[in-house]
């Protein structure tokens, strides 16, 4: 299985980290690294690149065509693809029926006395045009990185399936996972959630509610440059709406196709201005210091860590947003990976 195979839920927008691991104190915050940056050279140079090849209006292709480029483009410059990893379909639950999902399976390792945990991932894509297939080359490499096996879950999208749909999906696979651990060939008990942008948000939203409705235990989320404040207007937002990958124009877009005239208020919305439930599992936040989503990212950091949740921040300095499946040939992308996986690992095997 390779991230070229077929997409049972439709076709899939056409279109410098540091490698220091993050931050050792679960409540410090580097202020230095935490501010909006310029992009890095290589990040610029990308960037230039990929514009020249789509349309001045995305909006315009209309979903079809957004899902199709987003695959294409994330099979042609997503990162380089980790030697031994498995992957292969599976079916997880979901709210209205079952799931397509693929599973990525790390080489076994002689160091590793026992199976791994494992990482639930959420895919990006504005609840509207991503799916397993759009991300495998990302969470091939988590699965590298980590040691241990992530579950890519392709939960409903918009605009056939608005809000809750998405939401509602995540917390069905979640819980199914928990509980089908062993089948896939990782330890029970030890799980984690994971998302990308819209995929972040439903990460951030499913270990709230595990933390307010006991359980599924989690041991840790990793939310990725993710959307989780959909009502504040910050600088960030006007500073890169135009030339950084995620445009304002497309955001917008995005919005309207998953949550026409709901609330945004709502928690599972915007996560970032609800309280912090007792008990939140630890968190590695990632802003992209180079994204329209970068200031809502770390003032989420800052709520948690003021909460006493154990929270770490990693910037990825001088990438933009969707930088992970954006990757190849950013050096930077790839330590940013690494990072992440030995966070996760480390999560994992605590």
């Amino acid at each position: 299985m390779t991230a070229s195979d077929p997409d049972p839920m439709g076709p899939s927008k056409p279109w410098s980290t540091p490698t220091a691991t993050p931050e050792s104190s679960a409540h410090a915050t580097n202020q230095s690294v935490a501010e909006p940056a310029p992009l890095s050279p290589a990040a610029a140079a990308k960037v230039r690149r990929l514009t020249r090849l789509q349309p001045a209006d995305r909006r315009a292709l209309g979903t079809w065509r957004l899902r199709l480029g987003y695959r294409l483009v994330s099979a042609l410059e997503g990162l380089a693809d980790p030697p031994g990893v498995a992957t292969r379909r599976v079916r997880t639950a979901g709210a209205a029926g079952t799931l397509p999902a693929l599973l990525h399976t790390p080489p076994a390792r002689s160091d590793r006395a026992t199976a791994a945990g494992l990482i639930v991932h959420f895919h990006g894509g504005g609840f509207c045009i991503g799916s397993p297939w759009t991300h495998a080359r990302a969470c091939r490499a988590l699965a590298a990185a980590s040691g241990a096996p992530v579950l890519s879950v392709h939960y409903r999208r918009a605009p056939e399936h608005r809000f809750p749909a998405a939401h509602d999906d995540a917390w069905a696979a979640l819980c199914w996972a928990a509980q089908a651990a062993p089948r896939l060939g990782a330890a029970p008990g030890r799980l984690l959630v994971a998302g990308e942008s819209a995929g972040g948000n439903l990460a951030a939203v499913c270990a709230r509610r595990a933390a307010t409705d006991g359980g599924p235990a989690l041991a840790g989320q990793v939310l990725l440059y993710p959307v989780l404040d959909m009502v504040t207007d910050r600088a960030s937002l006007h500073r890169f709406a135009t030339g950084h990958i995620l445009t304002r124009a497309l955001y917008d877009w995005f919005k309207a196709q998953y949550i026409p005239g709901a609330d945004r208020r709502d928690p599972r919305i915007s996560p970032a201005l609800a309280p912090v439930p007792d008990g939140l599992c630890p968190a590695l936040v990632v802003p992209a210091t180079a994204d329209m989503l970068h200031d809502e990212t770390v003032a989420y950091h800052h709520t948690l860590s003021s909460a006493g949740v154990s929270s770490q921040l990693h910037p990825a300095q001088g990438l933009f947003h969707d930088c992970l499946q954006l990757g190849r040939g950013l050096p930077d992308a790839a330590a940013l990976m690494a990072a992440v996986g030995a966070w996760c690992a480390e999560r994992l095997s605590s």
